[in-house]
């Protein structure tokens, strides 16, 4: 069984970044045809806080807050719209009172980012969805996929044609979802209540390579 989740754990990455590639190709030949096929690279770092898990029988977990990184591909595909496919990861600790193990929150998103631009500045709102990946480090324990989406601000600053910066507050809600609780299987493992949903905050900047 564990093995089966592992395989099937791997399959879903490669799926979600198949079906996000693909969309990114049809969608850069979709700019070119509209006149303009602008790419951005914007790999990041940040902050994020909240985290609350709802356990069975022993209180509520708590997902420390700690840094954040990852990397936004961004595509206009109109003026003043792009699409966005996103890879954002925290490293923390599940803790009760004290640590109980790390854990990786992986998410995995697609969506939209719309922009209002003043020469070389603009500022955005964006909205994204994919899925959480929640990947426990203790040898034996399972990972867990549930389905997330994300809302977020921020602003972009160009110092040339090809290089910026970008800053942005980004809300990201995971639904654990289910009639059965989650659990983090193995020795040491932690059940999940499920049928609620977990938000998390997270603050970043990074450096735009556009083409």
């Amino acid at each position: 069984m564990k093995q089966r989740k592992k395989k099937l754990g791997r399959l879903m990455t490669v799926a979600l970044t198949a079906m996000m590639l693909f969309t990114a190709m049809g969608l850069f030949t979709f700019a070119q045809d509209y006149g303009d096929s602008k790419f951005e690279i914007t790999p990041y770092i940040g902050y994020q806080f909240g985290g609350q898990l709802h356990a069975v029988g022993t209180g509520d977990y708590k997902l420390d807050d700690s840094l954040n990184y990852g990397i936004a591909l961004d595509l206009t595909i109109r003026p003043g719209l792009q699409l966005e496919l996103l890879y954002h990861r925290q490293d923390t600790e599940i803790r009760l009172i004290t640590p109980i193990f790390d854990t990786s929150v992986e998410y995995f998103h697609i969506g939209g980012l719309y922009q209002l631009r003043w020469d070389r500045v603009s500022t955005f709102v964006l909205a994204t969805l994919g899925t959480t990946h929640f990947n426990p480090d203790p040898a034996g324990l399972e990972s867990e996929w549930r389905f997330s989406w994300s809302l977020g601000v921020g602003a972009k600053v160009f110092m040339s044609e090809r290089i910026g910066f970008r800053i942005q507050g980004r809300l990201l809600s995971t639904w654990l979802s289910g009639t059965q609780d989650i659990y983090f299987g193995g020795p040491g493992g932690v059940y999940i209540r499920s049928g609620y949903t977990m938000y998390q905050v997270a603050l970043s900047a990074g450096l735009i390579i556009a083409f």
